[in-house]
């Protein structure tokens, strides 16, 4: 399961670099539910990971 660091839902769920790695399976069914991830390092935000659709459909 996925350990999520912060939820915010204007920010997303924040998870690690690690995090995000060895659980990408379980982020991406939470994306398909139109959830936003927030992937960070060492604490600072990276990079988004977010549904296709709803970032290119919009």
């Amino acid at each position: 399961m996925v350990k999520l660091v912060k939820l915010n839902r204007e920010m997303g769920k924040f998870v690690s670099v690690y995090e995000a790695k060895t659980e990408l399976s379980s982020l991406l069914r939470l994306v398909e539910d139109g959830q936003r991830v927030v992937i960070t390092k060492r604490g600072k935000p990276v990079a988004d990971l977010a549904s296709h659709k709803s970032r290119w459909m919009s």
